[in-house]
């Protein structure tokens, strides 16, 4: 599913390129807000999170439910700021 949304992104004939659009739009205000809250790192970006969800939905169905829990944590603790 990620390598379809991606594909998408770049052709305007795609029924899904203004949707893809406008979602990374709204992801981009989102983490700037939650920049500006102190809820995320100041390098990370709206890309960078769609990049982990894909993979972490990936990942989801290759390990066992424990596995991908404790790599979902990871990932969520790697994107908290660092204090």
């Amino acid at each position: 599913m990620a390598a379809s949304l991606i594909s998408c992104f770049d052709d305007p004939a795609s029924p899904l390129y203004g949707a893809c659009h406008l979602m990374t739009e709204m992801g981009e205000r989102l983490v700037e807000r939650a920049r500006e809250a102190g809820g995320i790192r100041p390098d990370a970006n709206a890309s960078d999170l769609f990049a982990l969800i894909s993979a972490a939905a990936w990942l989801r169905e290759q390990v066992s439910e424990e596995q991908a829990e404790r790599l979902l944590s990871i990932m969520l603790d790697g994107l908290q700021p660092t204090r």
